[in-house]
């Protein structure tokens, strides 16, 4: 099973965002389009999400997850960005089956929050 001691190895952590229920000029937020999913093997997909237009000037802390019409909740990986710069991270989605046609069609996208590390 997983342990606490295994998920140090694996060098596993939790991100996340606190603050007063008011919006900050250092949160940056958005939603990445519909389209652009990229195939990642029979079962996955992937997309880059574009934080350039944020102002950050190193990679800052993201809370991310998979939004859509349908189907969405039995998919995983919307909420583990990768590859996180200042201007953006990239997101993995697995589900067996899974195209960038069908996510398109099923309105998934990746709604997402950053403030500066």
């Amino acid at each position: 099973g997983i342990t606490p001691s295994f998920a140090t190895t694996w060098g596993w952590k939790i991100d996340w965002i606190a603050a007063k229920p008011i919006m900050s000029s250092e949160f940056c937020a958005g939603t990445s389009p519909t389209s652009g999913w990229t195939s990642y093997g029979p079962d996955g997909i992937y997309r880059d999400v574009d934080l350039s237009g944020c102002g950050f000037t190193q990679a800052p802390i993201i809370s991310s997850s998979l939004a859509g019409i349908t189907r969405h909740w039995k998919a995983t990986g919307g909420s583990a960005p990768y590859g996180k710069s200042a201007n953006g991270f990239r997101i993995y989605v697995y589900e067996p089956g899974i195209t960038p046609s069908f996510a398109t069609t099923w309105g998934w996208k990746i709604d997402w929050i950053a403030s500066p590390n």
